[in-house]
């Protein structure tokens, strides 16, 4: 957006913004904010060159491999110890590997609580 387009002592209650590939990092103290036109998501950008995706309310859940990738997700509850806040927004949930162990009973009683959570 350059100042031409800007509308002076004129107060809106939004913005118009076209979406774009990601910006070169701005000087120290400042961020770019952007529409992403790789996924459409609103983003910002700061000096460091750390994205953020601003999108109020929504989490995403994504193994370690980027598959599966679960996005709008509210609430993820997970067993006592094995939740590490890794900073800047991100966490790291510490499983015991793929499946098994427990009772098809237990396993069944964990499947129905955690659909009854996120339907």
């Amino acid at each position: 957006m350059t100042t031409s387009n800007l509308i002076q002592d004129v107060e809106l209650p939004y913005d118009t913004f076209v979406e774009g590939t990601s910006p070169s990092n701005p000087a120290s103290g400042r961020q770019k904010v952007y529409v992403d036109v790789a996924d459409h998501k609103l983003k910002r950008r700061d000096s460091a060159g750390t994205v953020v995706v601003i999108e109020a309310g929504t989490i995403e859940v994504k193994e370690i491999d980027g598959s599966p990738d679960v996005t709008g997700v509210t609430i993820i509850r997970v067993s006592n110890g094995s939740l590490t806040n890794d900073g800047g927004g991100q966490v790291t949930i510490t499983t015991g590997g793929g499946g098994g162990g427990g009772s098809p009973a237990t396993n069944a009683a964990a499947l129905i609580t955690a659909y009854q959570s996120f339907r």
